[in-house]
């Protein structure tokens, strides 16, 4: 309901904020897409004996056996929930089929559900296909991504120091960093630690669509083999995850 609100935004900050692709909501945007959502779709929570809700699951009625967002802080509130789903789909189908989530990538759900159940993972691939993206406005967009470098900089407890230069079609962003530090400089480094990627192979690194190691190998980037370690830290795989909710 309405008063659930405030518990189901704090689940999804919590599952969902850490990934390159979540949305900012607020309380009021929960409130709003729970009060005025489709007659199709309800939303299942999942709460202890104190009252503490523990996950929830989106579910379109019309398509019971795929659940549009599942989310649970641990075990007992992923097997409510699949217990659950399991019900509201036997309703209309009165079979027990199988039964099908959508899972970030290495959320802690699939490991809750992995380690008790039998567990089949399925990824789609598909060309130009999906949600796209291409980078507008680059000197803005390399600025704006400092502070996430910072802080999986930081994060990462990395002992290397040196100077950087990315080079992203024509446009150019020179970096030091330091343990625990990573700043933004004026002057160039040197030429040998110069990164040249063209803008759509920085897009997806960006959103973590492949690792770092494979665009080394590609003929139209440049990516100097002593800066591959450091640039996985900047550029971590498999970080972009759409929650179900959020497409449109």
């Amino acid at each position: 309901t309405v008063a659930d609100a405030a518990a189901v935004l704090a689940l999804y900050n919590k599952h969902n904020a850490r990934y390159v692709g979540s949305f900012v909501w607020t309380e009021d945007h929960i409130r709003h897409r729970i009060k005025y959502r489709s007659e199709d779709e309800f939303c299942l929570l999942a709460i202890n004996d104190d009252d503490d809700a523990l996950g929830y699951l989106f579910l379109n009625r019309q398509n019971r056996q795929r659940a549009t967002e599942v989310v649970a802080s641990d075990r007992f509130a992923a097997f409510t929930l699949l217990k659950e789903h399991a019900l509201r789909y036997a309703e209309t189908s009165g079979s027990r089929e199988t039964l099908y989530w959508p899972f970030a990538p290495h959320v802690p759900l699939l490991y809750h559900l992995s380690d008790q159940i039998e567990v089949r993972c399925e990824t789609y691939f598909v060309p130009n296909g999906y949600w796209m993206a291409r980078p507008a406005h680059l000197p803005t967009l390399l600025q704006s991504l400092l502070p996430a470098w910072q802080r999986r900089w930081r994060d990462s407890l990395a002992p290397w120091s040196g100077e950087m230069t990315l080079m992203v079609e024509d446009v150019t962003c020179h970096l030091r960093l330091t343990p625990g530090d990573v700043q933004k400089l004026e002057q160039a480094a040197a030429p040998s630690n110069t990164v040249k990627l063209t803008s759509g192979a920085f897009a997806q690194l960006i959103f973590g669509y492949r690792p770092l190691s494979w665009y080394a190998e590609q003929t139209e980037q440049v990516i100097p083999t002593q800066l591959i370690t450091v640039l996985d830290i900047l550029f971590p795989t498999g970080n972009a995850y759409v929650p179900g909710t959020d497409h449109f």
